[in-house]
């Protein structure tokens, strides 16, 4: 007598699809009736998939699934349509006039739904909380002013991940040197897990020009170029980064060669001896229209769930925006997934060995795997823009 998938009662095969992981679900939909019958009638499977297609990871707050899928199919909405729940008011209440304008604040940093500044001319840190979207409040939630332990008018940059309670400031100067300091968000004291907590750095020769900090799990990354603003590199990931250069020489530039991406990992025992895995050429350009300033943007590395809310923005879903710009005149915007990235670093291996590094041309992955706009009027290069898969302009 024979014996099929099929004859298996119903609440089996429920069980045995709730082993499964999203992507396999989503294929099993395309077998047979009686498994996408299933899985259309499950709440709990469908919810799985959809975190799946959202680019989601489950959070921490405790919500049924059709509470949660309600919440994430309204979301979803929201961004599409671009309607907004509330807007910030002028009411004091709301935290509008306590943060200061971004022109002129020391530094400030909006990642896992907490934005964070450094206002200028005094010692308060502003830590304002944003409702998650799924039922509650859309205003400001919580507003904080903390005594910051330090007040230096050397401050440079910040970065925060609200999952390990961190926030870490980057200080410099001629007379000072420079120094990162690591403390929590929540009592601005240092930082339990940090080894070293207020790491100097030595010297510091160019400190008053442009820089960018960046912080990955238990990575921080401090870009600055002393001598030309022909690079720009980013993090990933705690192990990996991207670098975005422009031709080496004048000459290659005006003979129309093309900048380049290349993609690097590195353990954590030699941080100064990265492997380079692929390098990705950007489009040829014509003669006497070079790359001449190129800069990257990626959303923030969010290294634990974030707390409260029933799901967030999976690192892997990010996109990587490259700003690129061509003789001083002519802008243009690159949008590449972190996955495409991503997929050089899944095949490196463990050993992080590579007896030669791939070039790969424009044509052969450019077209496929990005979109290239054109920006037009004055651009002004910004970091912090870019948000999980949306980018603000």
């Amino acid at each position: 007598m024979g014996f099929s998938f099929n004859d298996i009662p119903p609440e089996l095969i429920y069980e045995i699809f709730a082993a499964m992981d999203p992507k396999t679900l989503l294929h099993c939909c395309s077998v047979c009736r009686l498994w996408n019958g299933t899985i259309q009638g499950s709440l709990e499977l469908q919810y799985a998939i959809e975190l799946l297609v959202e680019g989601m990871v489950p959070g921490s707050l405790p919500m049924g699934a059709p509470q949660a899928l309600q919440a994430l199919q309204a979301s979803r909405h929201a961004w599409r349509n671009l309607k907004w729940r509330s807007k910030l008011g002028r009411k004091p209440a709301y935290g509008y006039n306590l943060i200061q304008r971004l022109s002129i604040c020391h530094a400030w940093e909006l990642a896992g739904g907490l934005f964070v500044q450094q206002k200028g001319g005094t010692k308060d840190l502003l830590s304002v909380v944003f409702s998650s979207g799924h039922g509650g409040d859309p205003r400001v939630t919580a507003v904080e002013k903390i005594r910051a332990n330090e007040l230096r008018e050397d401050l440079r940059d910040i970065a925060i991940d609200p999952t390990q309670d961190l926030i870490v400031r980057f200080y410099a100067s001629f007379r000072q040197g420079a120094v990162l300091v690591c403390r929590t968000i929540s009592t601005e004291e240092y930082h339990p897990l940090a080894s070293n907590p207020a790491l100097e750095l030595g010297s510091y020769r160019h400190p008053f020009r442009g820089l960018s900090m960046q912080l990955a799990g238990d990575v921080t990354k401090i870009a600055q170029w002393a001598a030309v603003a022909s690079a720009d590199f980013h993090l990933l990931s705690p192990r990996s980064y991207v670098l975005l250069r422009a031709p080496n020489s004048r000459a290659e530039a005006d003979a129309g060669q093309p900048g380049q991406i290349d993609i690097f990992t590195f353990r954590a025992e030699n941080y100064n001896d990265p492997t380079q895995l692929v390098t990705l050429l950007l489009p040829e350009t014509v003669r006497y229209m070079p790359l001449t300033i190129p800069t990257i943007d990626l959303g923030p590395f969010i290294a634990d769930p974030i707390p409260g809310i029933p799901f967030s923005k999976s690192n892997e879903h990010r996109i990587c925006v490259f700003l690129l710009e061509y003789n001083f005149q002519v802008f243009f915007r690159l949008f590449v997934p972190y996955r495409y990235f991503h997929r050089y670093i899944a095949i490196s291996g463990d050993d992080g060995e590579s007896l030669r590094v791939p070039i790969v041309k424009w044509e052969e992955w450019g077209p496929q795997n990005s979109r290239m706009l054109s920006v037009s009027g004055r651009t002004e290069r910004k970091d912090r823009q870019v948000h999980g898969e949306r980018a603000l302009s």
